[in-house]
């Protein structure tokens, strides 16, 4: 057993008064900056990644902003974990979202990530894509990569043993993003059950 000297603790590195601190934190270093990681609640609910920077793993740590943010990936968007890492020179931000309705089904994900000059990062939206290249014209979009929900769509177990939209009512909306198409586009292919309209916009 390992015991820890009490006057060496350290206590409040992040605060959720000062840094937004949810939950789910893990550091990473860029530079001669140490990147704090968390479970975000800036916009009330920690749905986000937010992140706090500071000169030394023991702080002080200054809120930069958020990273990504999951809110209207599912109807039971909820906690949001995971972190930064650099593969091959370039950064991405890992982290999961809500899937079948459910705060606790969660599916991984991940997108690449950009750094301002100052050293601050730039927020960017979860992707249907994540750290691929954009859809092109006649590939197949399968249901599940909606990275925008809206109503009381979901995605959820289908009948073949796959993951498709489930649950949709009128009024509904699923966002695919993103999609590169060199042309203009007359037709979309779409396979489902039941019966309804679609209507599709770019």
């Amino acid at each position: 057993m390992v015991e820890f000297e009490e006057g060496t603790m350290v206590k409040n590195l992040l605060t959720e008064e000062e840094h937004y601190f949810h939950e789910g934190s893990s550091m990473r270093k860029r530079g001669d900056t140490y990147y704090f990681v968390y479970s975000c609640m800036k916009r009330g609910k920690p749905t986000s990644l937010g992140y706090a920077t500071g000169k030394s793993p023991l702080g002080p740590f200054t809120y930069q902003g958020i990273i990504i943010d999951n809110d209207g990936c599912d109807p039971q968007s909820w906690n949001n974990h995971g972190s930064i890492e650099e593969v091959n020179g370039q950064w991405y931000v890992f982290y999961h979202r809500s899937s079948q309705n459910r705060q606790t089904k969660r599916r991984l994900c991940i997108e690449p990530i950009y750094f301002n000059e100052d050293g601050t990062i730039q927020e960017v939206k979860m992707t249907s894509q994540g750290a691929g290249r954009p859809f092109a014209i006649n590939e197949t979009i399968e249901g599940y990569r909606a990275c925008q929900l809206s109503g009381h769509i979901f995605i959820g177990p289908t009948t073949n043993g796959l993951e498709g939209l489930s649950g949709i009512k009128d009024g509904d909306e699923a966002i695919f993003r993103y999609v590169e198409w060199e042309k203009s586009v007359n037709q979309v292919s779409i396979s489902g059950t039941g019966s309804g309209d679609i209507y599709f916009s770019r």
